[in-house]
């Protein structure tokens, strides 16, 4: 049995983006609700860009590692930068293993 612990977050504080076309088109739509000037005001945009870049990286690196996340590649991008993953369990299933990812 796995637990894992559940946080909740906002639609109206997060993209989901995935690789099938349709859940990335939305995602990219999604930027432009999310990204307005009117929800940017008080944010440091130059740290926001670092914060973004540096997640991407490490996702980057994360999926070279692991190219079992690419099944189903599921992300939140929060309105502060921060990347939330879903679904990497499809990693530890029994067929990712049989297939020594």
């Amino acid at each position: 049995v796995t637990v894992q612990a559940v946080e909740i977050i906002p639609s109206n504080e997060s993209i989901l983006f995935g690789c099938e076309r349709p859940r990335l088109l939305d995602g990219v739509h999604q930027l432009v609700r999310l990204y307005t000037p009117e929800n940017m005001k008080g944010i440091d945009l130059d740290s926001l860009a670092v914060k973004v870049s540096s997640q991407f990286s490490k996702l980057h690196q994360l999926m070279e590692d692991y190219p079992c996340l690419f099944d189903d590649f599921q992300i939140f991008l929060t309105r502060s930068g921060r990347l939330v993953h879903m679904d990497v369990d499809r990693c530890f299933s029994r067929s990712a293993i049989y297939r020594g990812e």
